[in-house]
């Protein structure tokens, strides 16, 4: 998010510890049009059912006015998803890849067109 985003000043600085500090409280206040929190987006997106399910909550919690929180999308949670339940969604993104190739692992990086 950007400085405007949270009302600063453009010139406001801080470190990157600050910086996440910042986000994670902000996230945490944010509600729902109905009232739901980000603990409650959480928990029932990664527990909330079972794994095949998943592509029908990660789209709720994403489009539906019941869960759908700013600053949250399908990446960010999808992510989340992975990095909790590895072994029902393994977590793969380019930084993700890009680790498993470090370790010698061969695999692909996605690259945009």
């Amino acid at each position: 998010m950007t400085n405007a985003g949270y009302g600063l000043p453009p010139e406001h600085h801080e470190s990157l510890v600050e910086k996440s500090r910042r986000l994670a409280n902000w996230l945490w206040d944010r509600r729902s049009t109905r009232g739901r929190g980000v603990r409650e987006l959480l928990e029932f997106l990664i527990w909330g059912g079972d794994p095949p399910e998943m592509e029908r909550r990660l789209w709720l919690v994403t489009h539906d006015e019941e869960w759908k929180l700013p600053n949250l999308g399908p990446s960010s949670l999808g992510e989340a998803v992975g990095w909790a339940r590895p072994d029902n969604y393994p977590p793969r993104n380019n930084r993700t890849n890009k680790a498993l190739r470090a370790l010698g692992h061969n695999v692909k990086l996605f690259y945009k067109d």
